[in-house]
């Protein structure tokens, strides 16, 4: 709660000051918003008598105003019917909605029109369907489906982050902002919700408030030093495991009290020029790769200058109108529809967090469909499962590849191939083999070619694989025992010793005359090419 104080000294209007009620009791807030021109007179009992005195004549001419200002988008339900808030006010089933007040702040740009009158829908809806031909469908696709999903945000708990990622100058930024457009007329490609240069706190205060809508969070770029590159890592594992898990950071006021948490209640949209470090982050993202050139840039102009319009957010303003004559029933259908696309993901063989990240996108797209048919546009037959499904798997292998087990498979080969490090060649019986090339670098292990087994030492590979991802800003970041059971359950590493405390990660093999304690590695899984 806010309180609202103005006042009068020497014949001259004090500012508006807005103080939350335990500011206003605390009486520091004189000195602070209005300096010299308000004196607060020494005594133990001045500040309680002067807040006293200030509400007792804030009541003695009339009721104390009062008015409840919203500070958030997305839905609400005021006075038992259900609204769509909005920097501009509220959108229900009649259309704008009297009476209600919003302020987001730097954010007023997530503001819609008013809803078309009926003559006009069609033409609003063809404005946001021709954004189909923006780029490929592979691209275009699950972006529109982020549009239509974004409303349903908190009811559907949509808990994943969709990442579009291309080369600089790939036009990424420039396609957002035509989505992000469906949001407000006065959203540009400058005017993105966040960067992923800003801190985490303010990019979460910003998910926090934009309930119910679409967030772009902009330019995920290399940075020109590793310290700079290291911060930018930080916010953006913070930012996307809070949208995967739809969770704040937990943190504590002065007295130890718990404060509210601030989580994404919104969808957010990542741009980047590359995907972020680690398994885990990977897959709360779904992954849409633009490559330069693929954007029909006349296109590009023909749908910026609709957003400039107004008209994809008036086509939004339409879509939230007639979801609040149904909303209920919709979030419904909408979950049934989910878990039957996830049924059917999952019966395609997609596994992890996949079916559940594709059949939220497939719904969107049905949401999408509707909306354009029941304006009265003649929508085209398209692809939509199977380009969404297919979209799904191609993520799926990129997460797979950024495994730690994998990551770390490709690097041995690499240090192995520039010389950086060798394995010497073994005999069948575990002798000495013939090398017929020299040997160069560090030691880190034997081949048997006849068993189609590698034997590493595990503390010099380690160190080799580690100094050389360190060169590229990109150590494993994972304990040796972790990295061995992902080689393991991925199938490059075979069992060590059993031992009467379990199994080891390493065993003993006979070599060159003497028993050496080692990773057994299938050669063929290591050398996948091979």
């Amino acid at each position: 709660m806010l309180l609202t104080l103005d006042g009068e000294q020497g014949g001259h209007s004090l500012p508006a000051v807005h103080v939350g009620f335990d500011t206003f009791n605390g009486m520091g807030w004189p000195a602070k918003h209005w300096g010299s021109h308000c004196i607060v007179e020494p005594g133990m009992a001045t500040k309680d008598k002067l807040r006293a005195a200030i509400q007792h004549l804030s009541h003695a001419a009339e009721a104390v105003e009062r008015r409840t200002v919203y500070t958030h988008t997305g839905w609400r339900k005021v006075a038992g019917v259900w609204l769509y808030l909005h920097g501009g006010g509220a959108i229900g089933a009649a259309g704008p909605a009297a009476g209600i007040e919003v302020d987001l702040g730097d954010l007023a740009h997530y503001a819609f029109p008013a809803p078309s009158a009926n003559s006009k829908e069609r033409l609003a809806a063809a404005a946001s369907l021709a954004c189909l031909d923006l780029a490929p469908l592979t691209v275009t696709l699950p972006l529109l489906a982020c549009v239509y999903l974004a409303p349903f945000s908190q009811a559907l708990h949509v808990d994943f982050m969709p990442w579009l990622e291309g080369p600089s100058q790939s036009q990424q930024s420039s396609v957002a902002a035509v989505m992000l457009g469906h949001f407000g007329a006065a959203i540009d490609r400058v005017s993105s919700t966040a960067s992923w240069l800003d801190s985490a706190n303010a990019i979460e205060g910003k998910l926090f408030a934009l309930a119910d809508t679409l967030a772009v969070i902009d330019d995920y770029a290399p940075q020109p030093s590793a310290p700079a590159q290291n911060q930018l890592d930080t916010t953006a594992s913070r930012v996307i495991r809070s949208c995967g898990n739809r969770q704040g950071r937990g943190r504590l006021r002065a007295d130890l009290s718990r404060r509210p948490e601030r989580y994404p209640r919104g969808l957010v949209l990542g741009t980047a020029e590359q995907w972020p470090l680690g398994e885990s982050i990977n897959a709360r993202l779904f992954g849409v790769s633009l490559k330069r050139g693929e954007v029909n840039l006349a296109q590009l102009s023909e749908c910026q200058t609709a957003a400039r319009r107004g008209l994809l957010a008036r086509c939004m303003a339409d879509f939230i109108q007639g979801l609040a004559h149904r909303y209920e029933t919709t979030i419904a259908d909408s979950r049934r529809a989910w878990e039957d696309y996830r049924a059917a993901a999952l019966q395609q063989g997609l596994d992890g967090r996949a079916p559940e990240q594709v059949a939220f996108l497939l719904v969107g797209m049905q949401l999408a469909l509707q909306h354009w048919r029941q304006c009265g546009l003649s929508v085209p037959v398209l692809p939509v499962v199977e380009t969404l499904m297919e979209l799904a798997r191609h993520h799926s292998r990129h997460v797979a590849d950024s495994q730690p087990a994998e990551r770390f498979r490709a690097a041995l080969v690499d240090v192995l191939a520039s010389g950086a490090a060798h394995v010497e060649p073994l005999a069948a019986d575990g002798g000495k083999g013939h090398s017929p090339e020299p040997l160069h670098g560090r030691h880190i292990g034997w081949h048997n070619p006849t068993k189609g087994e590698l034997y590493l030492l595990s503390v010099p590979t380690l160190e080799v694989i580690n100094e050389a991802l360190r060169k590229g800003d990109s150590p494993l970041n994972i304990r040796p025992r972790a990295l061995w059971r992902q080689c393991q359950q991925r199938g490059l590493l075979l069992p060590g010793n059993q031992t009467a405390t379990g199994q080891e990660t390493t065993r003993n093999v006979w070599i060159v005359g003497k028993s050496e304690r080692v990773l057994t590695f299938l050669a063929s899984e290591v050398w996948t090419d091979a």
